[in-house]
């Protein structure tokens, strides 16, 4: 009976840590303050929820990922002692607690449950981009940063969360999920989008079994597309000026892709040659924005490349990228050294997506993405596996 309780209890707290995540997002945007105090306690949630499970049951953490978390802490106080700020350092403490915990939390859960809160995902952001699609048509002057469809969200976190659900719609046959998460994800016209899906659509095509269906997405998608793109105006500025940059270096556009993957000319300006380390502990992050605008605390001397990557290269060097990205590398060298199975190419799609928005985004250091990229890792990996035990019993 304890067992049963324990399990159930589980299930409803990793379905709560998604809708706190998915919820958080469109947070960023009202100020509500009573909104805004419910969800400053997400992490709470998510520790309480981590000791209590480590109370009641055997949680299994593989020792390369405890060795890199606590690690990773020290790592980080040491860094930010030598070259960095207390404060950027106690904000990037607790993204690491959230990071790692929802990492093992997740890894502690079956597929069936993750499922689940994959399929509430779906199903929150299925609503909300129809909300989006019903306030288009209807009352056009409420286009979110002119022209772009995301509502109150930020419409580049929008479009890789869309990117990911037309992923997962697509390896469950549902077509027409699919086809429309495909088509919010281009209306919210984030250049990174364009060329993660169409690098996706390509893979599809060349790899998969789905070629018919992959050619029938992109047949309905452009005409949808091409129909609100005429239909309104501000959409179509929009979209013509993206599709601008995209295609051609524009020395004047601030967010061309070329110049969010790189940042090459300020990053040049930046180095003075010690990025074994890095340059402290969040000082290439969004850390300072986080401690500015929470605390009313602005620190000097940094900066945020818009690019996850570099941010953590800046901050922490060599060893702070592995210790990152080690989570989601560890998988994918798995998966990787396993034999075929039919859902492998999927989770390299994921990763595909996953490495793109991080060249051009802030997706780890952001509670609503880095949340939903580990719920998407785990529900890919442990997927493959299944289908993989299911084939070699066969």
């Amino acid at each position: 009976m304890e067992n049963y309780s324990i399990k159930r209890y589980s299930n409803i707290a990793v379905l709560i840590i998604i809708l706190l995540a998915s919820l958080d997002l469109f947070r960023a945007y009202l100020e509500i303050e009573l909104v805004n105090s419910i969800f400053a306690l997400k992490e709470l949630v998510l520790l309480v929820l981590f000791i209590h499970l480590c109370r009641k049951k055997n949680i299994k953490i593989s020792n390369s990922i405890l060795i890199v978390f606590i690690f990773s802490i020290f790592y980080c106080g040491i860094n930010v002692v030598n070259q960095g700020s207390f404060i950027l350092y106690f904000v990037f403490l607790k993204y690491l607690i959230v990071y790692y915990i929802t990492y093992i939390v997740f890894d502690n859960s079956n597929l069936a449950v993750l499922q689940k809160a994959v399929n509430l995902l779906v199903c929150i952001f299925f609503i909300y981009s129809l909300i989006s699609y019903v306030r288009l048509f209807l009352f056009s002057d409420s286009l979110f940063r002119s022209g772009r469809i995301s509502g109150d969200a930020n419409p580049s976190f929008l479009s890789y969360i869309y990117l990911l659900c037309f992923l997962y719609a697509f390896t469950k046959n549902k077509i027409f999920i699919a086809t429309w998460f495909a088509i919010a994800g281009f209306l919210t016209l984030t250049k990174t989008y364009f060329v993660a899906l169409v690098i996706i659509a390509l893979c599809l095509i060349v790899f998969s079994s789905h070629r018919m269906k992959v050619l029938f997405i992109s047949f309905i998608m452009t005409v949808v597309f091409a129909y609100v793109v005429t239909l309104n105006d501000d959409i179509f500025i929009a979209f013509d000026k993206a599709l601008t940059v995209l295609l051609y270096k524009d020395n004047n556009e601030y967010n061309s892709f070329e110049d969010r993957i790189s940042r090459i000319s300020t990053f040049r300006e930046e180095n003075t040659g010690n990025f074994i380390s890095g340059y402290g502990t969040g000082k290439a992050s969004s850390a300072s924005v986080f401690v500015d605008e929470k605390l009313g605390v602005k620190i000097d001397s940094t900066i945020d490349f818009e690019n996850q990557m570099l941010n953590f290269y800046y901050s922490l060097g060599v060893l702070g990228l592995f210790m990152m990205y080690y989570p989601f590398g560890s998988k994918a060298w798995i998966i990787f050294n396993t034999p075929k199975g039919s859902a492998k190419y999927f989770f390299f799609l994921f990763l595909i997506a996953f490495g793109l928005y991080n060249m051009t985004l802030n997706i780890l250091e952001s509670y609503t993405t880095c949340i939903i990229s580990l719920l998407f890792l785990f529900v890919f990996e442990k997927e493959f596996r299944k289908n993989n035990e299911d084939n070699t019993s066969k």
